[in-house]
């Protein structure tokens, strides 16, 4: 938990993927929650959206944003490189906001 890795991150509309990075949440034998990771700023209109504060600290190597309505179950199969860790703060923030996203979803 809270490890940051390059992942083959599928796209919602295809079968296709990208690499990208991906914070871990939970993992567990087979599959592993993930949050998207993007280099594009925090959109103004997506509340979940994260900027992801130390990101040179875990060695991400441009500023990023934590997608948290983008958090999703990947194959540890699918898992190609550990990048870093995450900063405590930034990943309290990503787990607080991932929280919030599924209680106003319904899911919690």
């Amino acid at each position: 938990v809270g490890e940051v890795w390059w992942a083959e991150f599928p796209y919602e509309e295809t079968s296709d993927f990208k690499k990208r990075p991906v914070i871990v949440l939970d993992a567990d034998t087979i599959m592993v929650l993930s949050v998207k990771v993007t280099t594009s700023n925090p959109r103004d209109n997506d509340i979940y959206d994260v900027p992801i504060l130390y990101w040179s600290e875990c060695k991400l190597r441009l500023q990023s944003t934590a997608r948290t309505a983008k958090t999703i179950l990947i194959a540890k199969s699918a898992f190609k490189h550990k990048i870093g860790d995450m900063h405590e703060d930034d990943l309290n923030a990503i787990f607080d906001t991932y929280v919030q996203y599924l209680e106003d979803n319904g899911i919690l």
